[in-house]
C-alpha cells in the first residue's frame, strides 16, 4: 500500500474517480455491444462489482487500469474468443512474452503493434446501430453525435461528463415542461381521454377533469400551476369543480404539494372545488409518515378512490363525506 501526504489524497481521489467513471461507462458500453452481437446478456450491476475487484488487486499490484482499453475486447471478439477462457490464455501468453520474449518483442515495430490495435478497434465502430438513432430518434443521435466529438477533441473523461450533462438537461426539459390533458368520456369506451387525442370525447359540464402526465417536483411545479389555469380559462363551460388525475405521478415532493394547497386556495376564492383522485399509495414514500397521514386525514374530502367516484360526487352536488369516498369502487 503506497504512502502518501495528506495534501496528495484530494488529487489521488479525484483522478480515482474520474478513472472509475471512465473504466466503468466503457466497459458496460463495450459489454453490452458486444452481448447485443453475440445474443447474451449482461448484469450491470455485476460488471460494476467485478471491476472494482479487479481494479483493487490491479492497484495494490502496481498494475494498469482494468478495462482501461475497449481494443482489447475488440481484438478478443475478433479472434474467435467466446468465453471467459479468453482472458486465461491472454495472460499466460502476456506471462510468457514478458519473461521469455521481451527481448524480441521489442524489436517489432510500434507502427505494427499499432495496426493489429487499429484493425481490430475497427468492430467497436458500430455504423448499423448509429445509423439507427438516427432513423429512431434525431434527439438521441445528436446527444451521441456530441459525446464523439466531446471524447475527440476535450478529452475522454469531460466527454464522459458531456453525455452525462447532456442527457440530464434532456429529462429536466421534458419533465419541466410535460404532456397534459383534459379528459372527457368517449362513446363506447371506458374511462376517461384526452380530449386533444379523441375529439369525440365530451366533458361534463361544470366538471373540468386535469391530468399531468410527469412526476410533481420544484422544477415543473410553477408550470404545472400554468397549465391548470390555462385549461380553467379553456374550460367551454364555467368550472366549477376540478379534478387532478394523479394516477401518471409517480413522484412528488414538498414544493409541488404547497403548490397544490395554493392552487386550491385560489380556485376556492372563485367558488371552485379542487379533489385529486387515483393518486398512488407510493407518494407516502417521499415523506415522513406520520406528516402525510395527518395530510391525509385532513384532506379526505378532496381525495377520490377513482374518475368514477369524482363523477358521481360531482353530480351529486355535494362534497363527499370520508366513508362516501372509501366506500366507492372504481374503473
Amino acid at each position: 500500500v503506497p504512502e502518501l501526504a495528506t495534501q496528495e489524497w484530494g488529487m489521488l481521489l479525484f483522478d480515482a474517480a474520474g478513472i472509475m467513471l471512465i473504466s466503468f461507462t466503457s466497459g458496460v458500453l463495450t459489454a453490452k455491444s458486444f452481448a447485443r452481437r453475440n445474443r447474451y446478456e449482461i448484469d450491470p450491476n455485476q460488471e460494476l462489482i467485478a471491476f472494482g475487484a479487479c481494479n483493487i488487486a490491479s492497484g495494490l499490484a502496481q498494475g494498469f487500469p482494468v478495462t482501461g482499453a475497449d481494443s482489447r475486447t475488440a481484438v478478443n471478439n475478433a479472434t474467435g474468443g467466446k468465453t471467459q477462457v479468453v482472458g486465461l490464455v491472454a495472460a499466460a501468453a502476456m506471462l510468457v512474452i514478458v519473461f521469455l520474449l521481451s527481448g524480441q518483442l521489442a524489436l517489432v515495430p510500434n507502427t505494427a503493434l499499432a495496426a493489429v490495435i487499429m484493425v481490430s478497434s475497427i468492430g467497436l465502430v458500430d455504423l448499423s446501430a448509429t445509423r439507427e438513432i438516427y432513423e429512431t430518434s434525431r434527439r438521441e443521435f445528436a446527444i451521441s453525435l456530441g459525446t464523439t466529438v466531446g471524447v475527440l477533441f476535450i478529452g475522454v473523461l469531460p466527454g464522459v461528463m458531456l453525455a452525462v450533462a447532456l442527457s440530464l438537461l434532456w429529462l429536466l426539459a421534458v419533465d419541466s415542461r410535460p404532456h397534459d390533458a383534459v379528459l372527457g368520456r368517449v362513446p363506447g369506451m371506458k374511462g376517461f381521454h384526452d380530449v386533444e387525442v379523441y375529439k369525440e370525447a365530451r366533458t361534463v359540464p361544470g366538471l373540468l377533469i386535469y391530468r399531468f402526465d410527469a412526476n410533481l417536483v420544484f422544477f415543473n411545479a410553477d408550470f404545472f400551476l400554468e397549465r391548470v389555469r390555462a385549461a380553467v380559462e379553456a374550460a367551454a363551460h364555467p368550472v366549477e369543480w376540478l379534478i387532478l388525475d394523479a394516477s401518471s405521478v409517480n413522484v412528488v415532493d414538498a414544493t409541488a404539494l404547497q403548490k397544490i394547497d395554493a392552487l386550491r386556495e385560489e380556485l376556492a376564492a372563485r367558488g371552485v372545488f379542487l379533489g385529486v383522485a387515483r393518486a398512488k399509495p407510493t407518494l407516502e414514500r417521499f415523506f415522513r409518515s406520520e406528516w402525510w397521514h395527518k395530510r391525509m386525514e385532513r384532506n379526505q374530502e378532496y381525495l377520490f378512490l377513482t374518475l368514477k367516484s369524482a363523477v358521481r360526487s360531482f353530480n351529486k352536488r355535494n362534497r363527499p363525506t370520508a366513508d362516501e369516498s372509501a366506500a366507492t369502487a372504481g374503473d
